[in-house]
């Protein structure tokens, strides 16, 4: 998000879009990797670490995730609409963030990311959680 959001309004999504020409001129999948950082820090943009309006964060959230996938289009095999939001300390559950704050958020995120395109797969991505081999 921190690199296509410029701001609450204006969106680039052009250094996305090269990776996803990249991937589809060598025949290659494409997973697009992420519409949310759900954990604190520098991976959301200084105005989403800001605001304290959470109705205005929602409204963004939703407007944010329609116009980037309509963006980057049809190449994507899937999103991780989602990224990192369980919290390590079992008693929060969901990590200190703005998101946190809005209601139901991580529901939302997906609903909006199947309204902008029914066809791509939706994905929470996360660490420990679930691995093809280790523990």
């Amino acid at each position: 998000m921190y690199s296509i959001a410029r701001s609450e309004t204006e969106f680039d999504a052009s250094d996305c879009n090269k990776l996803r020409d990249l991937a589809k001129s060598n025949n290659q999948a494409f997973r697009a990797h992420n519409l949310v950082w759900a954990g604190p820090g520098f991976r959301n943009p200084s105005f989403v670490n800001n605001e304290k309006d959470y109705a205005k964060l929602e409204k963004f959230m939703v407007n944010y995730i329609d116009s980037t996938i309509k963006s980057v289009g049809d190449y994507p095999i899937v999103w991780d609409v989602i990224n990192e939001a369980i919290d390590d300390n079992t008693k929060n559950f969901i990590k200190e963030s703005p998101w946190k704050h809005v209601d139901d958020f991580v529901c939302k995120a997906f609903k909006a990311a199947k309204s902008a395109n029914p066809k791509i797969g939706r994905f929470y991505n996360d660490y420990n959680i679930l691995a093809a081999s280790g523990w």
